[in-house]
């Protein structure tokens, strides 16, 4: 019998809000979140793979821009972004389907 993965599910203003703790967490506990609104999956932020490739940019630039980032990551080529601070990356946002789950509901 196979193992279901299972996500915490949090709105994007949630996870803009407490970016440094749910940072922390995804880098240190190897926590991953699943961002919803209106009861749509829009991407996943996990912990950092080997391979992982995709674009830099700093929390700060993510705070100040999550709506295009995720707007990007969800309908704009399936784009992925790194999530780095004084070079230590620290999460990988990408798209639902890198991860096995459906984007719907």
């Amino acid at each position: 019998m196979s193992k279901l993965r299972r996500f915490p599910r949090v709105s994007p203003g949630d996870f803009r809000n407490n970016l440094g703790d749910n940072l922390m967490e995804i880098s240190l506990a190897q926590k991953n979140f699943v961002l919803y609104r209106h009861g749509q999956r829009m991407c996943v932020f996990t912990p950092i793979e080997r391979g992982a490739r995709g674009e830099i940019i700093t929390p700060s630039e993510y705070r100040r821009h999550s709506s295009e980032y995720i707007a990007k990551v969800r309908y704009g080529h399936k784009r992925r972004f790194i999530i780095a601070k004084r070079g230590r990356k620290l999460a990988w946002m990408r798209p639902v389907e890198d991860v096995g789950i459906a984007p719907g509901r």
